[in-house]
């Protein structure tokens, strides 16, 4: 885990959390570190956005979300998680072609249907 001391702008980071209802796990860049405010922010690889300012030291009643569920990691991490997640993306592009594809074809049975209906009712 990294300490708040060890915290620098540019550094690559995975981290794992929960924050209200949700939980992600990715590697993330941190562009912003304040310790003055004790504030960062981080790029987060799974969705390419930018946090908002975050703690770097947790306050007692403040954000879940928090430095110490960070590790820093090296740029073949990154790449294999790019990789890990592209695929994920390519599977779920073909699990929704091939939904596509049987909407369709139920679709067109479905005008047919309705067309050999209308038919007999004139």
């Amino acid at each position: 885990m990294i300490e708040p001391k060890h915290l620098k702008k540019g550094m690559l980071v995975w981290w794992t959390a929960s924050r209200y209802s949700s939980d992600w796990s990715c590697p993330c860049l941190v562009t912003k570190v304040n310790r003055n405010k004790n504030i960062f922010s981080v790029i987060s690889f799974d969705d390419m956005k930018e946090t908002g300012d975050l703690l770097i030291i947790r306050k007692p009643g403040s954000d879940e979300s928090s430095l110490t569920e960070m590790r820093q990691i090296n740029v073949e991490e990154v790449e294999d998680y790019f990789e890990s997640r592209k695929g994920e993306l390519q599977e779920a592009i073909h699990r929704a072609e091939v939904e596509l594809s049987r909407k369709t074809e139920a679709l067109q049975k479905y005008n047919q249907k309705v067309i050999d209906t209308l038919s007999k009712l004139r």
